[in-house]
């Protein structure tokens, strides 16, 4: 906030402002009702363009980031279509630790999702401290299915079919 020359509580006003007009998905930090109370929530655009016609002028021409981000937002966008909100939804927060980039919650073990431009790696996941159930890599590059163990690499394409 001190950055851009704008106060914490202009900026969570704001955002409040946005998510009350269904621009923003609002997610909630993975853990119990503490985690949830707590901590940070983490900001997803309702749909891709709105990130891109909002965010283009305002920030450098860095295409590949801004597409990494316009691709959580859809996979965001279709998890919410599909699970009717966004309660089973979350993201980790654990600090220096690798984090998967979602967690669907389940009565059982998470499912974790991993979510990128050319991610076909198992590390990030393998290296997660959250027991999970399996896993699913979201990659924008592949053109094939691909299994490893309990984690599953799937394209883009494949998963917008949902």
């Amino acid at each position: 906030s001190q950055s851009i020359g704008v106060s914490q509580e202009k900026i969570n006003e704001n955002l409040n402002i946005l998510e009350k007009a269904e621009l923003l998905n609002v997610l909630y930090p993975y853990g119990g009702i503490n985690s949830k109370i707590n901590k940070v929530q983490k900001y997803f655009f309702m749909s891709p363009t709105i990130r891109k016609a909002i965010l283009t002028p305002l920030m450098k021409p860095d295409t590949k980031n801004i597409y990494a981000k316009m691709i959580e937002d859809t996979v965001v966008l279709y998890l919410k279509r599909i699970f009717g909100d966004d309660s089973f939804l979350a993201f980790s927060s654990a600090k220096g630790q690798k984090n998967p980039d979602l967690i669907i919650e389940t009565l059982d073990k998470p499912i974790l999702l991993e979510i990128g431009i050319n991610k076909n790696t198992t590390k990030q996941i393998i290296k997660s401290s959250i027991k999970y159930k399996y896993s699913i890599i979201i990659n924008s590059k592949i053109n094939e299915i691909e299994l490893h163990n309990d984690i599953i690499i799937i394209p883009m394409k494949y998963f917008l079919l949902l």
